[in-house]
């Protein structure tokens, strides 16, 4: 028979799971070993152990035999689900990828149709209303002020609409109707 000795601390619930777990300090393996108190606690503890695992494992048994009951085993009464086929998937896909494409074109076709019918109302309307409001202003005096503006713009050192390609006709019908040069017109 093992000593008692009532001054030793006792194995706490944590060493003792950790003796059950084969990772205990040599400490609590030697106080085991030693003392009469702490190896009936262990002993204790691992039967209830051992009848809480042996209650679970009878449990999960018993659930997985009443569920393997609710499936039916007669397969021959089962009709296959039909599946889809590979080509049959990328034909759908190929389908609505070409009526999207087709749908965005056609609204596509009637924004700009919608579009162009706007901006030339709006040209005829911005036209008449200009002619209505300056009716003394003809050619010759547009392309005076546009020249008078094209020697400002220089002047400044603001870019202009010529150096990007823009309104180079105009510019052009400017200096062949005007007889006085830009460069002239600024002295």
């Amino acid at each position: 028979m093992k000593g008692h000795n009532s001054a030793v601390s006792h194995l706490t619930e944590d060493d003792l799971d950790e003796i059950l777990l084969g990772i205990a300090s040599p400490e609590s393996s030697a106080h085991l070993a030693a003392c009469d108190l702490c190896e009936q606690r262990f002993t204790t503890f691992q039967t209830q152990l051992k009848a809480q695992m042996a209650a679970f494992n009878q449990a999960s048994m018993a659930w997985s035999e009443a569920r393997s009951n609710t499936i039916s085993r007669d397969l021959t009464s089962h009709r296959a689900t039909p599946r889809l086929t590979l080509p049959a998937v990328w034909s759908a896909s190929a389908a609505m990828v070409l009526a999207a494409t087709l749908a965005l074109h056609v609204s596509l076709d009637r924004r700009s149709a919608a579009l162009e019918a706007s901006n030339s109302t709006a040209s005829q309307t911005i036209s008449a209303s200009a002619d209505a409001i300056h009716p003394e202003h003809d050619q010759h005096e547009l392309a005076s002020d546009n020249a008078m503006l094209a020697a400002i713009d220089s002047e400044m050192g603001t870019p202009q609409p010529a150096q990007f390609g823009l309104y180079q006709n105009t510019r052009a019908r400017i200096e062949t109707q005007n007889p006085i040069a830009p460069e002239q017109m600024r002295d």
